[in-house]
């Protein structure tokens, strides 16, 4: 692997604050199956990709994507927490 390759595969320097992360299915079905866990563990890797602490994931069960976010109870409080 040359330099270049090497350089490019190198993680972001870490950021201050904090890092905060969003799951959500539609369905109660969903949220009994591994969809939720997927959606966590993605979250999970890409905060230790970035070299941040994942403070905290916000985790909806049952609600449409196609309400707004400001509408849904934990994209709420997720939205309070980012814009207090």
């Amino acid at each position: 692997m040359s330099k270049r390759q090497t350089k490019m595969m190198k993680p972001k320097p870490a950021r201050q604050g904090k890092v905060y992360g969003y799951a959500r299915v539609s369905t109660w079905d969903q949220a009994e199956g591994e969809s939720l866990a997927a959606q966590q563990r993605k979250i999970e890797g890409r905060a230790l990709e970035l070299g941040q602490p994942l403070d905290h994931v916000f985790v909806e069960k049952g609600v449409s994507g196609g309400k707004p976010l400001e509408h849904r109870p934990q994209g709420k409080d997720l939205l309070r927490t980012v814009h207090p």
